[in-house]
């Protein structure tokens, strides 16, 4: 039974005026009662007197909204914690390396949680169960489909979270951990648990033996290919228990040999690598297999192979880098972009007397050949007219992307003839040559081509350190139709000529073309200068790639567009699926409704993604099952459709809980000992009640009841005054 501690009454108000209110009104019924018409028995006038007074006390004191506080403590059952582990790991049959035949891991669950070891500490104890892999929930022991023991991955860290923030207003003595202690999804549960200020007790099921089997451990293949060059794919190859024995290890696609090597097998849980070759004949999203060959009494042979996709393309992306004449922006840019495998770069210098420094002689590239063109400080002479009309026609012709850095001296009668191309309205004769630092306008940070580091925080800081640039006289004024992505940082641009609206960075992006305007030089510095410090290292070869990519990347000049955030996941994996909407003027739209319809054969999922700011959606989305997928998704605001697009992704079959098979007894002593609990073998589980707390814990609750705002309250007050007016009547009185 609680016991109650402690009463007490709050009001909201004064006191003492309080105080006051029920004197006056003490007084007020004296007055009114000491002589009545008719005279009245003394009796009558006091029981008149008591309902008058207990209907004003009941008023005032409803005006002062009174509260009631009542303490009580009561001794409650201490709870106890149960997590199982779900996964589909819990299907080995372990090698305990004695004559006993072996078991599954799973029956070894189902038999402790079918013991009497439960039962007895539930005398003391109230037992809660939860299931977990890649996700927890609760369940009861009792219903035996509710332990399926299927789970596509195993998150230690997220359900000891889930049972301590679940518990956390409960008398939680510990958690029962019974797990392989495989984790390979979530942080680190160790770090989880030291934080609690609960014991952990880990019971290990399975044995730590290394077990009999093969496994390919990991792949390295690039994720893009060409058609008819040789791709290379290394597989690594773990085993124990088959070693000096050999393994035949195949690719395949379609069903069809591609490539076969046999190799001798390792022992001991040691890796031996291979190397297979794929020769792609056609552009198109090609599923390739690899598979080692089984052996007997494997403990596995799920992780015997390995599903992936390589992304073919017809071939490499094309760019042509044209100089006005030597630089050293020239050089590095091409450099940078020559280091990308997926780039085919071309680079011609002009030289004074309008004839071009090129790789080949004098043979002037056609102008048809490249899907980007990258202008530095070009054109520097008219004698160079001929290519740049060439340039000029397949650029507005074709719609291709161009991007146009400046030098050190911009003639604006040459670029007005190309302000359509490169997003110009005019020019403002303004400053002269100076050294300048960006400050990139807060759209900027979020957009692809200045995104370094997905991290905003770190992305902002890394954009703070890079070296200063130079810029120059005539300043170029962007059209309407373009968005400025940086300006002049006027805190750290010292003693400057410009102002702070003068554009460093500016882009214009349409359905049919986009431009990217630099509107300064010399931003090898970016490279050079950025030697000294690791934050910033590779900043010139990640911004000169987005810049590219950003460029041929005709998805994103869709006013709505949808796109997972990768093509490929491995099984496993959880599937985010991205999207933006802008207006018919590329102006994000923030209060948009964007949904999404996942399908898969059978299979149908719906999803609202949620808005982050500056028209961006998204959403994440749990494990599914391996297969391909197409996403449609419907953008509208109100009952105005904005878009409509189309995407998909591939999940692979790849099963990441048959990547490790022995038990993890290290790393479940590890989460014991830093929650300040112990590890036992599941044999040993008996010894667990000894350490265990079966004392009732004392619970201390603060009850608050609102009197004022009661409905028997009021009726009280209502009766009160209805007595009075009944009595008076009665008596005869006015």
């Amino acid at each position: 039974m609680p016991n109650i501690t402690d009463i007490s009454l709050d009001i909201n108000g004064s006191v003492v005026l309080l105080i006051l209110l029920f004197i006056a009104g003490l007084a007020s019924v004296y007055f009114i009662y000491r002589s009545t018409v008719p005279p009245l028995r003394m009796w009558r006038r006091v029981l008149l007197a008591v309902v008058r007074i207990g209907a004003l006390v009941s008023i005032t004191g409803m005006l002062f909204t009174p509260v009631l506080n009542v303490s009580i403590e009561q001794s409650v059952t201490p709870l106890l914690s149960i997590l199982v582990d779900n996964s589909a790991s819990m299907n080995f049959t372990d090698r305990n390396g004695t004559d006993e035949p072996p078991v599954t891991r799973k029956k070894i669950t189902t038999d402790l949680l079918q013991s009497s070891f439960f039962n007895d500490i539930s005398r003391d104890f109230e037992l809660r169960y939860y299931k977990f892999d890649n996700t927890v929930s609760e369940f009861f022991p009792g219903d035996r489909d509710s332990l399926r023991f299927d789970g596509e991955g195993t998150n230690i860290s997220s359900a000891l979270q889930h049972v301590f923030d679940e518990s956390r207003d409960d008398p939680l003595r510990g958690v029962l951990l019974l797990s392989d202690g495989i984790s390979n999804l979530g942080s680190d549960p160790v770090n989880s648990v030291s934080r609690a200020g609960v014991p952990v007790y880990s019971i290990g099921i399975g044995e730590a033996l290394v077990q009999n089997d093969i496994l390919i451990s990991n792949l390295q293949v690039n994720e893009i290919a060409y058609t008819g060059e040789n791709i290379p794919i290394t597989v690594s190859i773990q085993g124990s228990g088959f070693g000096g024995k050999t393994a035949t290890v195949t690719l395949t696609s379609d069903g069809n040999l591609l490539e076969s090597r046999v190799i001798q097998l390792p022992d001991n849980n040691r890796t031996r690598s291979t190397t297979l070759n794929f020769f792609p004949s056609e552009a198109k999203n090609q599923k390739l297999n690899i598979v080692v060959s089984s052996q007997e009494n494997e403990l596995t042979l799920e992780n015997n192979r390995r599903e992936f996709f390589i992304k073919v393309l017809e071939s490499k992306i094309n760019i042509l880098i044209v100089a006005g004449r030597p630089n050293q922006d020239y050089a590095f840019l091409k450099r940078s972009l020559q280091s990308n495998a997926n780039y085919s770069v071309t680079g011609i210098v002009q030289k004074p007397d309008g004839t071009f420094y090129t790789n080949s002689g004098n043979t002037i590239p056609n102008p048809r050949e490249f899907q980007v063109f990258v202008l530095v400080d070009f054109w520097s002479s008219q004698q160079a007219d001929n290519l740049a009309n060439s340039i000029f026609n397949e650029i507005t012709v074709n719609n291709k992307p161009v991007m146009y850095i400046r030098g050190k001296s911009l003639s604006p009668g040459i670029m007005q003839s190309w302000a359509e191309v490169v997003s110009i309205a005019n020019f403002n004769n303004r400053g002269r040559e100076e050294e300048v630092y960006i400050q990139l306008t807060r759209n900027a940070l979020d957009h692809p081509v200045f995104r370094i580091d997905d991290d905003p925080v770190v992305n902002t800081a890394i954009w703070n350190k890079i070296p200063p640039v130079f810029t120059s006289s005539y300043v170029p004024v962007p059209a309407n139709t373009s968005e400025i992505m940086g300006r002049l940082d006027m805190t750290r641009s010292t003693n400057t000529l410009f102002s702070n609206t003068t554009p460093l960075f500016f882009l214009n992006r349409t359905e049919e073309r986009k431009s990217l305007f630099i509107n300064a030089y010399n931003l090898w510095r970016w490279k050079l200068l950025a030697q000294r410090d690791t934050d910033i290292i590779d900043f010139y070869d990640i911004f000169m790639n987005n810049c590219i990519r950003w460029l041929i990347n005709k998805e994103d000049s869709k006013i709505f567009h949808v796109a997972a955030s990768k093509e490929f996941y491995q099984n496993g994996e959880r599937v985010i699926i991205n999207a933006q909407v802008y207006t018919e003027n590329y102006d994000p739209v923030e209060d948009a409704e964007v949904q999404i319809t996942i399908e898969k054969q059978d299979m149908t999922l719906n999803r609202i993604l949620q808005s982050i700011g500056d028209g961006l959606y998204t959403t994440d989305i749990e494990i599914l099952e391996p297969g391909e997928y197409s996403v449609s998704s419907t953008a509208s605001k109100g009952e105005r459709q904005i878009g409509l697009d189309n995407t998909g992704f591939i999940i692979g079959e790849f099963n990441i809980e048959m990547q490790k098979t022995v038990m993890d007894s290290v790393l479940l002593g590890m989460i014991a000992a830093a929650s300040g609990g112990r590890y036992f073998s599941y044999k040993g589980i008996t010894n667990i009640p000894a350490l265990l707390d079966p004392s009732r814990a004392i619970e201390y609750r603060n009850l608050e009841f609102e009197i004022w705002n009661k409905s028997w309250f009021m009726i009280a007050i209502i009766t009160l005054l209805c007595l009075e007016w009944f009595f008076r009547k009665r008596f005869g009185m006015l």
